[in-house]
């Protein structure tokens, strides 16, 4: 968008080639004058706060996949309940697809993915 409106272009034109509108080429192009790039990244704290944190929910989560591993419903239910959060199943299966990487085979345990803090479940 900034590079677009660079070129001479109107908002209007800008907004329609990347298919957003021209208030929001306007936004962009205000926070790339005042902050250069930085203004574009985005800023912390922006978009929904996830239901399940790997770092305060996995080993709960863990402990009931090992124990409900064939019955993944009834995994959902127990943690909903433990945890006192209200989840749909999407989200507990993207949850568990952004974690889980496989199964130990000696112990059919969940592994987790290493995040950015390297956190590996076993």
């Amino acid at each position: 968008m900034v590079l677009l409106k660079a070129d001479g272009r109107k908002s209007s034109e800008a907004a329609s080639i990347v298919k957003v509108c021209e208030q929001t080429v306007n936004k962009w192009l205000k926070r790339y004058k005042k902050d250069g790039l930085q203004g574009l990244e985005t800023k912390p704290g922006q978009g929904r706060t996830p239901i399940l944190d790997i770092e305060e929910d996995a080993e709960v989560v863990r402990l009931t996949v090992k124990k409900h591993r064939q019955k993944l419903a009834l995994a959902q239910v127990e943690l909903e309940r433990s945890l006192g959060k209200k989840f749909s199943n999407k989200t507990f299966r993207r949850f568990l697809r952004n974690c889980v990487v496989g199964i130990s085979e000696s112990e059919n345990v969940p592994l987790v993915r290493k995040s950015k803090k390297s956190m590996t479940i076993r």
